[in-house]
């Protein structure tokens, strides 16, 4: 069930989905519009930071990590020049208050959410099918950003059904799954593929012990079975031709190449400079003939914030998924393994709407539940304290009392 929410609430929610909305829609609908909708997505953002310190319960290690990465920003612009101010601006203070509203907003209504997801995929599905050349999503934007803008609606979907004491069911699992098929992105189709059998695992297994109905069981195992002989009856050629043919790919556009440009990076690890605030892009051909684009998100985050951006990803990701799978948020785990799995063949962190949003969810879902766990045994120990306390007050009564009546 959704929480019934106030006027309050309300006016945060439609914030809150402005200004997801405008930053999508920004890469969505082209240069035409791309500089306008940038203007608006940040002054949501931005006034979603105001609520946030206004209304909001926001832990100070939030403004910390916020600060932290402000700075470490502004020293890659000054020092190394890696970092374009558009991308800065938009990441701090657009797609970070989208993700700390998300998570620590009061109440948040699961049907607009849905909505929000659905339309997402489905315009985005739409945008593939009809694509002129079958390798832009968007005007500059290829095919495979559509596994990690969709990946972003995913999660946010994900977060608010958490808010909500609820799981993230299975189709928006497998609409996931079906739209990456469509875009037809190696890495895109192997991480939803991988998600979407985790997810069936889990649901199939582990969630029918542990309340799910019985029922539910043979559904699921049903459905799964059912859409699989499904996709293979209607769409095997195609899949055949397609998505077979480009995991056969190599070349210019294969891994191997992907490889080099992270290995020539790290190359030039070879001075204080380039270590503490990140490497000149500009000196490293491999990376400059694919337009100063790495492929891949750990170097992209030390090529623009340096050590800080790439100890937050790689240390953060592994604490994220330990500590998801610690307090069994299976369902977040899942989604938080495909997302750094995916990340690792293209650069969408830092600076765009997908990449960021979700990496921030994550993360500040990490802290809100840790925070409430140490809050959850501090109140377990004061109340342990206050009844055992009853405990000895209650037993000199008695020996009082019985010492009377020996007297």
């Amino acid at each position: 069930m959704n929480v019934k929410i106030g006027r309050d609430d309300l006016i945060h929610q439609f914030l809150i989905l402005c200004a997801a909305w405008t930053s999508f829609l920004k890469m969505a609908l082209g240069e035409a519009m791309h500089d306008g909708l940038a203007v608006i997505s940040i002054l949501f953002g931005l006034t979603l930071s105001a609520y946030s310190v206004c209304r909001l319960h926001i832990p100070r290690i939030i403004y910390m990590i916020w600060i932290v990465f402000i700075l470490s920003g502004a020293l890659n612009i000054v020092i190394v020049g890696n970092l374009y101010i558009s991308v800065f601006i938009s990441m701090m203070f657009s797609y970070f208050p989208i993700a700390m509203n998300l998570v620590y907003a009061k109440r948040l209504n699961c049907s607009f959410w849905k909505i929000s997801y659905i339309v997402a995929g489905i315009y985005m599905a739409y945008r593939m099918i009809h694509s002129p050349d079958g390798i832009l999503l968007f005007e500059n934007l290829s095919k495979n950003n559509l596994s990690v803008l969709l990946l972003a609606w995913l999660v946010i979907y994900a977060i608010v059904l958490e808010k909500n004491g609820r799981e993230l069911p299975l189709w928006p699992v497998f609409l996931y799954a079906v739209c990456c098929v469509i875009a037809v992105g190696r890495a895109g189709v192997f991480t939803a593929c991988l998600i979407a059998g985790c997810f069936w695992i889990y649901h199939f297994f582990y969630r029918t012990h542990h309340g799910f109905r019985v029922h539910a069981r043979f559904l699921t195992g049903f459905f799964g079975i059912v859409a699989g002989i499904l996709m293979l009856l209607y769409a095997g050629d195609w899949i055949i031709q397609k998505v077979f043919s480009r995991f056969m790919q190599i070349g210019f556009h294969g891994s191997e190449d992907r490889m080099d440009m992270v290995l020539d990076y790290f190359a030039k690890w070879n001075s204080f400079k380039a270590v503490i605030f990140g490497a000149d892009r500009s000196q490293i051909a491999s990376i400059v003939m694919r337009s100063g684009n790495p492929h891949n998100s750990y170097v992209f985050a030390h090529m623009y914030f340096g050590m800080t951006g790439f100890l937050f990803l790689i240390i953060g990701g592994v604490f994220i998924i330990r500590f998801l799978y610690q307090k069994k948020h299976f369902s977040m785990m899942i989604l938080a393994a495909g997302y750094f799995l995916r990340i690792f063949t293209d650069a969408v962190f830092p600076g765009s709407f997908g990449g960021d949003t979700a990496y921030w969810i994550f993360l500040f879902f990490m802290i809100q539940q840790n925070r409430q766990g140490s809050r959850d045994c501090s109140q377990q120990g004061i109340e342990g304290k206050e009844r055992r306390k009853d405990e000895v007050l209650q037993k000199m009564c008695y020996a009082g009392y019985k010492a009377g009546d020996y007297i």
